[in-house]
């Protein structure tokens, strides 16, 4: 959680990584520093940096996706604890003797994570025409529409924060307009399968279509 809330503060403002350390409640940038690549995979520095091109201007594309239903786990705790979530699927997925590696995940954020009140995440997958919808998961259907596409290489640490970026950063610069429909995270390859540092995941922020 500390670290989280670390990775926040470094990619939202210009902050010293000392004092970002001292806030996390690291007794030195040094132990901040090995702790820090570890969770993300980069330097303090290195993510600091990063971000603050990606606070720039993004390649971002504007899609239009088609409406998906997806099956799954609602999100119950902070959003720094979904991975669990996406692990006790994972867990639903092997005990029936399926190869998790074959599914296409999702990630859906309902309302704003940085407030308690009102955000709802759900964990799912995608199903082939040729599965059974399982009674023993959840169903969630994803609007289609207008979204702002991002693909972010890097480890699954990284999406919180930037999204902040995205958000923050390069959606007021845009013009555009945010929706009422959920984000997305589309993860294109699997843990395990590839380095971390090659994890690919498509965030999707649903804006509405400016030609319309």
């Amino acid at each position: 959680m500390r670290l989280a809330q670390a990775s926040h503060k470094l990619a939202g403002t210009s902050s010293p990584v000392i004092l970002t350390a001292l806030e996390a409640g690291y007794e030195s940038p040094q132990s901040f520093a090995r702790a820090f690549r570890e969770f993300t995979g980069l330097s303090p520095t290195g993510f600091q940096a990063q971000q603050a091109i990606v606070g720039t201007l993004p390649p971002v594309a504007l899609m239009t996706a088609s409406a998906i239903v997806i099956y799954g786990i609602w999100h119950d705790g902070p959003s720094a604890t979904i991975p669990h979530t996406f692990r006790r699927l994972r867990n639903w997925a092997e005990k029936r003797g399926y190869v998790w590696s074959d599914y296409r995940r999702f990630g859906a954020s309902f309302g704003d994570p940085e407030q308690s009140n009102g955000f709802r995440y759900f964990a799912g997958i995608h199903l082939t025409e040729s599965q059974e919808a399982p009674n023993d998961l959840d169903r969630c259907e994803l609007s289609g529409g207008c979204y702002a596409s991002y693909r972010l290489i890097g480890q699954y640490t990284l999406i919180s924060s930037t999204l902040q970026t995205l958000f923050g950063g390069w959606l007021p610069q845009s013009g555009l307009e945010p929706d009422h429909r959920p984000v997305i995270e589309i993860y294109r390859n699997h843990p395990g399968t590839v380095p971390d540092q090659n994890l690919i995941t498509d965030l999707l922020i649903p804006v509405i279509d400016p030609i319309s």
